[in-house]
């Protein structure tokens, strides 16, 4: 056995049977030190000198102990043992100061890891499927229309005419599912919205069409029964289906006898064959899945065309093979991507640019759809990790004011033998467990804060992201944040204690280090007040945006407006029966007590969902412009309070076989027809056989995005947009309160099909609520961190202050006896005071100019320097500060010069 292993077991051994060697150990230095005695004594010593050269001769007893216990123990481990349970002693005597720091680092911790909470699930968290490191999302970047004429999913357009999307047609997709030699598994799949019966009630799942390798690709297996398979995937195969654990617990109570059981989507029966686990919500934290179907059954749901090369619908996944690179993926697929232009170009007659693939690691999910949220937390972060700094520095301030009273203590320790590295030691002890307190309150508060932040920024519905949940990650960021913290605040007062001199420190205790002490007090005050400086001018911004947004015209009336949303072609309507259904439904809901006024709309007004089309105006420069379409029912601007510029209003009569009109906003009649457009025509892409005719034109209406400009709008009916009115909204104008209601719009859109679901019920005014929720969320937390950081940098000013005035009490009393008035010596504090935040106004507003420049983006209608948010805010940080010197300076003013002179 190595020599290291043979002491490590009999140290451990000797930690197992402790009290019975300390016996032994008595008992034989005492045997030893008799033996010495009983020596001397036969050499003819008398009895009381033999004692003496016994112990003379044996050494001191206590060293000895020590040194054999060394020998047989853990020294260092037992040392840092007595300093912790000396530091549970040390900080349990000073409740005060133990709860204000503890409450402190708490409060900055715990909305640390309320926010890191949400982004390690929305962002950070990998995919709960097998080595989700091998996994990749495949998207395409290129020009010209003619290859993709229709596309669904995420994308965007850029400079140049270059576009991004992440759907392929199901030709390209099957394309690239021969990419054997860099993919070893590739997978297809298609976000749609379902209406499902189960048990005669009719419900809307957010539902995925997958190929029948998607679950092997992901590497997933099913809780109840099994995943899709490669021959469910066939319309020649029974139709199956899988559910989530989420569903499963909603629509089933957890009932086994859900599997094997029909679900019937969008009038078509299916089979569960399969159950997801509970931690399984599909390959995007921010939109979960609750039904899978097979890629196959697209056309049979009637959502994408399978055979339809310019429709470009098919996300595709895959899982690479070992030892293949990104770039090497990227070659083959711009190989298959050349192949289908190639292809679609023989069949129209023309060459057509192939576009070129973009590789997207895939461990995480989706990233586009968690975008939006990306920006907002990490402004929260960045606001929340400057309150810790604070409240840190606050902490610090108050160690250094506890190591100054202690400095009897610390020099008695140092003066027994301690070194400056044992008493660093010793105080860094009693900081670990002030973090460890404050992280430990933290993650409580952080439960509550993590629930309050998913609430606020998913409003309409929580639930509907993945589990966002403490785990391993967060509490890991927790020990690690706490540790961080112990370090920030605690080292520099533990560094400048032990430097402290005994022999100065046992004539009085501070003697010698006061001015040391102010200056790095000041300090560390002047960084707490300029930090709080930068909150309170980020959540001046903010509030300012969201002042700002809440003047914006948005166009049209949101009071009184009920939504809300039905799907009726998911059930089988089609055209004259699609249109009968909206008509009986719409004269079902006029019906109801309260409702003044119904109308139709394909997007709601400021939901942040579009739609927009090429539109060529003859006599017009360009070939086509890119032009916003709304597609509405009649009295549509009407109902919503937009006025008629010119022309009329659609009409009930501008129905399917009447001809064809639009209204268009004012933005699109100033920019693209001269004059009076009404009366003008226009057509949608190159071809003018069926041309549009505008009859009026409306003012400008906020439409996808309160933040952006009003672009140029075309309305159109929609009977005569019918293709794209497969799902429609309702909005009602009422005189009562429209949630009232909603019960009785349910029951009323049943009376007319029991298994059509009524889907996003809710007023426009919640609509606009979600609109800015994140605004409103930034301001609210920005205004609360900032009170929080101004409260902290006060209690630092009050502490500094209060000992300032008591280590000058002599000189008060001094200056009170010679004449000096209250008043002058109530200024004479409070000109400390306004050179400490004279100094951090100097240094906070640079450094706010800094940090808000960053938040340009999320700001609206003020600029990151704007002059009266810096002003309030620096007038905000002076009167708190005063008001914290106040109680110290009225202290000092009131102090009696007998008790002063005798204070020394």
């Amino acid at each position: 056995m190595p020599e290291w292993l043979h002491s490590l077991v009999l140290r451990l051994r000797t930690a197992m049977r402790r009290g019975r060697l300390e016996q032994d150990l008595e008992d034989e230095l005492a045997f030893h030190l008799a033996m010495k005695v009983e020596a001397s004594r036969a050499a003819g010593a008398p009895e009381r000198q033999a004692s003496h050269a016994a112990h003379r001769h044996f050494g001191n007893p206590a060293v000895i102990r020590e040194r054999l216990r060394d020998a047989w123990t853990f020294p260092f481990l037992e040392s840092v043992w007595q300093d912790a349970r000396h530091a549970v002693r040390a900080l349990g005597k000073s409740r005060v100061f133990t709860v204000v720091a503890v409450l402190s680092l708490a409060i900055g911790i715990g909305a640390n890891t309320s926010i890191f909470t949400v982004f390690n699930a929305l962002f950070l968290r990998t995919l709960p499927v097998r080595d989700p490191q091998q996994l990749r999302i495949v998207n395409w970047t290129g020009t010209g229309r003619d290859l993709v004429p229709s596309h669904s999913g995420y994308g965007s357009g850029g400079s140049g005419g270059v576009r991004t999307g992440s759907g392929f047609s199901f030709e390209a997709f099957q394309e690239i599912q021969n990419q054997s030699q860099v993919f070893s598994s590739v997978a297809g799949f298609a976000h749609f919205s379902a209406n499902v019966l189960v048990r005669s009630q009719a419900h809307i799942a957010p539902a995925q069409l997958v190929s029948g390798g998607y679950f092997h690709t992901l590497g997933t297996q099913a809780a109840l029964g099994r995943t899709l398979l490669q021959f469910d995937d066939s319309l020649a195969a029974p139709p199956a289906a899988v559910i989530s654990w989420r569903l499963y617990q909603r629509l089933y109570g957890a009932d086994s006898s859900a599997l094997g059981s029909e679900i019937v989507v969008d009038k078509t029966p299916y089979t569960i064959v399969g159950v997801l686990p509970p931690n399984v919500y599909g390959i995007s934290p921010t939109s979960p899945v609750d039904l899978y179907v097979p890629l196959a059954r697209a056309e049979e749901l009637s959502i994408y065309k399978l055979n339809d090369p310019g429709s470009w619908w098919v996300q595709v996944i895959g899982r690479i093979t070992p030892g293949t690179s990104d770039a090497q993926l990227r070659a083959a697929l711009d190989v298959s991507l050349s192949h289908i232009a190639l292809k679609q170009g023989s069949r129209a007659g023309k060459k057509i640019d192939a576009p070129r693939s973009v590789i997207i690691d895939g461990r995480t999910g989706l990233a586009f759809l968690k975008q939006a949220v990306r920006d907002f937390l990490l402004i929260l972060l960045a606001m929340v990790g400057l309150v810790l700094l604070i409240a840190c520095t606050n902490v610090a301030n108050l160690l250094m004011a506890r190591g100054s009273a202690r400095s009897r203590e610390l020099a008695i320790r140092r003066s027994l033998g301690a070194g400056r590295v044992r008493i660093i030691r010793y105080l860094m002890t009693e900081s670990l467990l002030l973090a460890l307190l404050a992280g430990a309150f933290g993650l409580i508060f952080a439960q509550a804060g993590t629930v309050l932040l998913t609430q606020m920024l998913f409003p309409t519905d929580p639930e509907s992201t993945a589990p966002i949940r403490l785990d391993a990650a967060v509490l890991a960021f927790t020990g690690g944040l706490s540790l961080a913290t112990a370090i920030l605040f605690g080292l520099l007062p533990a560094v400048r204690a032990a430097r402290a001199e005994p022999a100065s420190c046992m004539k009085q205790a501070g003697a010698g280090t006061g001015p040391v002490r102010q200056r790095l007090a000041r300090a560390l005050v002047v960084i707490q007040v300029s930090t709080a400086l930068v909150l309170v001018v980020g959540a001046g911004l903010f509030a300012r945006t969201l002042l700002n947004l809440g003047r914006v015209e948005l166009g049209f009336r949101p009071d009184h407006l009920l939504l809300f949303y039905v799907e009726p072609q998911r059930n089988g309507y089609k055209d004259q029966r699609l249109i009968d259904v909206y008509r009986r439904i719409q004269e079902k809901v006029s019906a109801i007590p309260g409702v003044q006024a119904v109308t139709l709309v394909r997007s709601p007004l400021l939901s942040g969902w579009s739609s927009s089309d090429w539109v060529t105006i003859p006599g017009y420069e360009k070939k086509a412009i890119l032009s916003y379409v709304h597609i509405v029912g009649e009295r549509f601007l009407t109902i919503m309070g937009t006025p008629i510029l010119l022309g009329r209003d659609f009409r009930l009569s501008d129905d399917q076989n009447s001809a064809k009109v639009a209204i268009v906003n004012a933005a699109m009649g100033k920019k693209y027809f001269d004059g009076n457009p009404v009366g003008r025509e226009f057509s949608f892409g190159s071809s003018f056989d069926k041309p549009i005719r505008i009859v009026g034109v409306a003012a400008d209406v906020k439409y996808d995005n309160i933040r952006r400009e009003v672009p140029p709008t075309v309305y159109l009916p929609w009977p005569q947009r019918l293709a794209s009115a497969s799902g429609m909204t309702f909005q009602l104008r009422t005189s009562v309160d429209p949630l009232s209601i909603s019960d009785t719009v349910r029951r009323a859109v049943a009376e007319v099909d029991p298994t059509l679901p009524v889907a996003e019920l809710r007023t426009q005014e919640q609509v606009i609520q979600r609109a800015t929720s994140r605004e409103h969320t930034v301001a609210v937390l920005a205004g609360f961190f900032s009170g929080v950081a101004v409260i902290l940098a006060c209690i630092g000013i009050y502490g500094v202050l209060a000992y300032t005035v008591t280590r000058r009490t002599s000189e008060f009393g001094i200056r009170l006896a010679l004449g000096a008035t209250g008043g002058q010596i109530r200024w004479l504090v409070l000109k400390g005071t306004l050179a400490l935040i004279a100094c951090s106004i100097l240094i906070g507003i640079p450094c706010a100019l800094a940090a808000t420049r960053v938040l340009r983006r999320s700001l609206y209608g003020v600029e990151p320097d704007d002059s009266l948010t810096l002003a309030v805010a620096g007038a905000a940080i002076l009167i708190s500060a005063l008001l914290a010197a106040w109680i110290p300076s009225q202290r000092a003013a009131k102090s009696d010069p007998a008790a002063a002179l005798r204070y020394e």
